[in-house]
């Protein structure tokens, strides 16, 4: 099989779903032949988590070692470390990426949270797609307003202006009533442009979906169960409920909208937390540090149901559950070749990289 450049996914906004299409798009060139690896310069870990948990569903998916997958991991709190390691790491990075390109076919390259993450100290996207054989850049882009579009722009002149070898994008995450803008007005625009757009990818509730883990993890919440076996904490969370009403009013949601919900209400409130367990809800959350009864307890033991402590407030806690940002599933990665099949044109890209 014939080699294939690289290719750098950048992006203007963190969550814009980069490895996502990284997954869905090396499973299509697998299909295809090509020996194919995922590389990701930096990594990262997100809130508690002890590692960076996308690189381990990579990982997994592609058959590779993370430690060659990505051989610097920054912490939160970089800038000091950067500014005394720079060169290490830029070196480290380099290094890394040649051994894997003489391995592979072809290497899809994760850029970082921004596209002009690490600027400070000229690692960010464009200057290491341009260290690493010019590749191709293609940015992975949000459409949820018009505003959008000006950032797409700002992101490409960015990408020129510090030499990158810019080829276009991927529209991903795209709400139905915004894929209709996108084809009609968005497009067109783009192609007069000069931005050649490879494909829209509506928003998949598969994937933007949290689960009650990550949510858990959002709030700081307590489990008020040592056994967590025993509780599904990975299932998707649809939606959020507070749980402020009468128990009546509450039933009555929850049973025509209350499919793996998240329920947030006071610990003082048995009333919401029994009704809740009579629907099928993803889990509940209690707020203000108020230990609800014993009886409480066991009865969320008993169906299952996380039963989640949290110190903050109802308000304050809503507020974290919808500010939640769903992380890739390793069962997730035939939904994503699905969406990047139906949705992208591969032989395009494809094109680009045999240039």
């Amino acid at each position: 099989m014939t080699k294939l450049r690289s290719l750098y996914l950048s992006s203007v906004h963190s969550g814009s779903g980069k490895t996502e299409i990284a997954l869905g798009l090396g499973l299509l060139l697998k299909d295809k032949g090509y020996k194919v690896a995922y590389f990701k310069p930096f990594s990262r870990r997100k809130g508690n988590a002890l590692i960076d948990t996308e690189l381990a569903i990579t990982s997994k998916t592609f058959g590779m070692d993370p430690a060659k997958m990505s051989p610097v991991f920054i912490e939160p709190v970089y800038f000091e470390t950067l500014h005394k390691h720079k060169d290490e790491y830029r070196g480290k990075v380099i290094a890394a990426y040649k051994a894997i390109k003489e391995e592979y076919d072809v290497v899809l390259i994760e850029g970082g949270n921004k596209f002009n993450s690490f600027m400070s100290f000229d690692l960010d996207d464009a200057t290491l797609a341009n260290q690493m054989d010019n590749s191709p850049i293609l940015t992975v882009n949000l459409l949820e307003s018009d505003t959008d579009v000006c950032d797409l722009l700002l992101q490409r002149e960015f990408l020129k202006l510090r030499k990158g070898n810019y080829s276009g994008c991927v529209l991903n995450r795209v709400s139905k009533i915004m894929v209709s803008r996108a084809k009609q007005e968005f497009i067109p625009y783009l192609k007069a442009a000069g931005i050649p757009c490879f494909g829209i990818i509506e928003k998949d509730p598969r994937l933007t979906a949290p689960t009650f883990r990550e949510i858990m993890e959002m709030v700081g919440g307590k489990l008020l169960d040592e056994d967590e076996s025993q509780y599904d904490l990975d299932v998707l969370v649809k939606n959020a409920f507070v749980g402020a009403m009468s128990a009546h009013s509450a039933l009555s949601y929850l049973r025509t909208s209350g499919q793996h919900a998240v329920v947030i209400t006071g610990g003082d409130r048995a009333d919401i937390v029994l009704t809740a367990l009579e629907t099928n809800v993803a889990g509940i959350i209690l707020t203000g540090n108020l230990y609800p009864d014993q009886h409480v307890i066991s009865a969320t033991q008993e169906k299952h149901v996380p039963l989640v402590l949290v110190p903050h407030d109802t308000y304050a806690t809503a507020t974290k559950v919808e500010q939640t940002v769903a992380g890739l599933q390793i069962n997730e990665a035939g939904i994503c070749k699905d969406l990047v099949s139906s949705a992208i044109d591969v032989d395009a890209i494809i094109k680009v990289l045999k240039a």
